[in-house]
């Protein structure tokens, strides 16, 4: 046994490793989703791109960044339809799937580092609520309405 531990020096770190490699999204999701999920961020970051001065009919944009892989992900594109329907007059509504090679770096764009992540950007482009996780319609109406002034 003893003439064996070099050898499990050696290949156990290098197993844990492949492991890890082999399974990383499932891990890294797990990991997005149970330490960051439910945290809301305020950034100063603006994306021009985004910039709706020339339609004064929205008050702003919503962006879902997620997988169909995903099951929260899945759970959010409910609340997300619920809210296109309800909205479509006042909010650009966008959803990013990071599955797809151009949603992985509209993704990066944003700096997305989990999955499913929801921002709200004013008028003029700039991010006024970033949060990562599920997130219930409710909850994300209320900072719809406290960040943009969205009304029923």
């Amino acid at each position: 046994m003893k003439h064996l531990l070099p050898y499990i020096k050696v290949f156990l770190p290098l197993l844990l490793l492949l492991l890890f490699f082999l399974a990383k999204d499932e891990v890294l999701q797990f990991l997005g989703s149970s330490l960051i999920e439910g945290q809301p961020t305020k950034t100063e970051k603006v994306f021009p791109q985004y910039n709706l001065n020339d339609r004064p009919e929205l008050k702003g944009s919503l962006i879902e960044i997620g997988a169909k892989s995903c099951l929260s992900c899945r759970k959010m594109e409910a609340v997300i339809a619920s809210l296109e329907e309800r909205y479509a007059d006042s909010l650009h509504i966008e959803r990013v799937n990071i599955t797809e090679a151009e949603g992985l770096a509209r993704g990066k764009v944003f700096g997305m580092v989990a999955i499913p992540t929801q921002i709200i950007l004013d008028p003029s482009g700039r991010e006024v609520f970033r949060h990562t996780g599920f997130i219930p319609r409710e909850a994300l109406e209320k900072e719809l309405k406290t960040t943009l002034g969205i009304n029923d």
